[in-house]
């Protein structure tokens, strides 16, 4: 609970600190200058608790769901060490420029990353499908969908399915896992992948999450190699997570010699 208060102290500040540039006029970026200049249809701000208590559900809630994701490619990880080869080319580019501190220009700066986590979201999101109901009627194909018609998107079977992907062969087949694929002008499109959402309702913490998986994958390439036990059977939890809990074996790397020390099972 002291934990708990201290960051939620912290939260205060900057929402004090969010509201007096505001009331500048100076602009206030971010998640946390969305939360201070929202209004609704009556012109009411959000309070201090709500902005507060917002702030600490959008750090808590991914916590599954970006930790499924991580499972997942560290798994696709284990199967294709090409791959990870790549993303520790990548990170010997990304220390060069930026030094060690994992920085918004350093993340900024790892495609490969980005394309990595992509890759497995087409393959494997976390959120299979999204429930939504019909503010007006519609039409939709051939069909007419009445106002208040409850909808399912069915946000797996649409990257299964994405047109960029669905006649290729080879590398670039829909179940292959291959990151090049989102490096491609193609890849760089959204296409039918939606593994945050779409539209008003898209997940307000991508970009954190985005952020926070390529910095587990930049201090993996960079420090360490790994076995993971991914010959286990993957059950519905958040997402499919797998039943063993992926156990890894971790070697760290040393930087200077490229040698390994002893390994730490986790």
């Amino acid at each position: 609970m002291a934990a708990k208060r201290k960051m939620l102290a912290h939260f205060q500040e900057a929402t004090n600190a969010a509201r007096d540039k505001l009331a500048a006029g100076q602009p206030v970026p971010g998640v946390l200058g969305i939360l201070v200049a929202a209004k609704d249809e009556q012109g009411n701000r959000l309070t201090d608790q709500q902005i507060v208590e917002n702030i600490l559900l959008l750090l808590l809630a991914g916590h599954d769901t970006s930790s499924t994701t991580l499972a997942h490619t560290l798994s696709n990880l284990q199967d294709h060490p090409e791959v990870l080869d790549k993303l520790r080319a990548e990170q010997e580019a990304v220390l060069a420029t930026h030094g060690k501190q994992l920085t918004a220009a350093a993340l900024k700066d790892m495609p490969y990353a980005d394309a990595v986590i992509r890759e497995t979201l087409r393959r494997t999101p976390v959120v299979e499908g999204l429930f939504r109901m019909a503010v007006e009627d519609f039409p939709l194909g051939e069909y007419a969908v009445p106002k208040d018609m409850h909808l399912l998107l069915p946000l797996k079977y649409l990257a299964e399915t994405d047109p960029r992907w669905v006649n290729e062969t080879g590398d670039l087949h829909p179940a292959v896992f291959h990151p090049d694929r989102m490096m491609t002008p193609e890849g760089q499109k959204p296409g039918q992948q939606m593994p945050f959402g779409h539209g008003s309702r898209y997940c307000l913490g991508a970009n954190l999450a985005m952020a926070e998986m390529k910095v587990l994958l930049a201090l993996m390439a960079r420090y360490y190699s790994f076995t993971a036990d991914n010959k286990t059977e993957w059950v519905q939890g958040v997402g499919k997570v797998p039943k063993n809990g992926l156990p890894l074996v971790l070697t760290q790397l040393d930087a200077s010699s490229k040698a390994c020390i002893p390994a730490l099972a986790l």
